[in-house]
This record gives C-alpha cells, sequence and structure tokens, in this order.
C-alpha cells in the first residue's frame, strides 16, 4: 500500500512528522528524501523499516537508525554505480562528514549512546503520546535530516 507523504522543507520537519506518525527512525529520514532518492516514499519506508531502533530494535551499540537512513538517503542521492576508487572515495568522504557532524551534535552516532539514559529492549515501544514527550529520538531524526539537507545544498 503507498503512503501519501508530502515532502516538505526542512526536511527535518517532514522527517520529525513521519517519526511522529509511528515510522522509524530510519525510515523518517529516509522518506524525507524521497523526491530526491528517485525512490518512491512507500519503497523507501519499507527499505527503512528493519535499520529503526538501532538495526532492527536490537539496541545493543548499533548505529543509530538516523544516521543509517541520512546514509541511505546520501547513497541514493549521491552513491556511484561503477565501483571506481574515486567514486568510493567521494561517498565515503561524505558519509564520514556527516557522521562527524551528528556525533559532534549529539554526542555519539550509535543507538545504545545516544539513549544511554532509557531502559530498552528488543522489541518496539508502543507509540503513545507519553514515548514522544520522553524519548530524544525526535531531535537526532530532524538533526540528521537536516545535516543532509545542509551538505546537500542546492540539490533540495
Amino acid at each position: 500500500m503507498s503512503e501519501n507523504i508530502e515532502i516538505k522543507t526542512p526536511r527535518s520537519e517532514a522527517a520529525g512528522e513521519l517519526f511522529l506518525s509511528g515510522h522509524t527512525c530510519a525510515q523518517s529520514v529516509l522518506a524525507a528524501f524521497s523526491d530526491l532518492t528517485g525512490v518512491p516514499a512507500d519503497a523507501s519506508l519499507k527499505l527503512g523499516s528493519a535499520l529503526g531502533g538501532g538495526l532492527c530494535g536490537v539496541r545493543t551499540g548499533q548505529p543509530c537508525g538516523a544516521v543509517l537512513g541520512m546514509l541511505a538517503a546520501l547513497g541514493a542521492i549521491r552513491g556511484y554505480e561503477t565501483p571506481t576508487v574515486e567514486e568510493k572515495t567521494a561517498l565515503y568522504a561524505a558519509g564520514r562528514e556527516l557522521m562527524k557532524k551528528f556525533e559532534e551534535e549529539f554526542g555519539a552516532t550509535d543507538c545504545a549512546e545516544l539513549l544511554r539514559d532509557f531502559t530498552v529492549g528488543e522489541n518496539p515501544s508502543e507509540r503513545t503520546p507519553e514515548y514522544y514527550k520522553t524519548r530524544p529520538c525526535g531531535k537526532f531524526i530532524r538533526g540528521a535530516a537536516r545535516l543532509l539537507e545542509e551538505y546537500l545544498g542546492n540539490e533540495k
């Protein structure tokens, strides 16, 4: 089933709204860039669905889903098809730059460290108003989308 997603700018707003509607951090960031990635929003949501909660909700020190969504969107927008050393080097440098900026702003790039003050488990939590009030994930999602949008500049 195709989901009707309005891509807004700033994309951080679109990503934040997707998260508040129940999507994972990775889905939210990736789908917020679906018009630039060439991957339809519904397919972006599917692609990002196993990357949330620190990789499938395990939250055992795995990468933050917002970071994974940001890197997946970067790859879809600026990625390569012909695997030359130059293209790989340029993409990896861009990804490392974005990860460094995320870590400088939020202190880490992995879910467990970002959520160190929260009791987390292997299963997703029920998305209730209380969940969203106490969860810091929204700021990570909006931050990842903002960093990628800033990096892309005029491509938006």
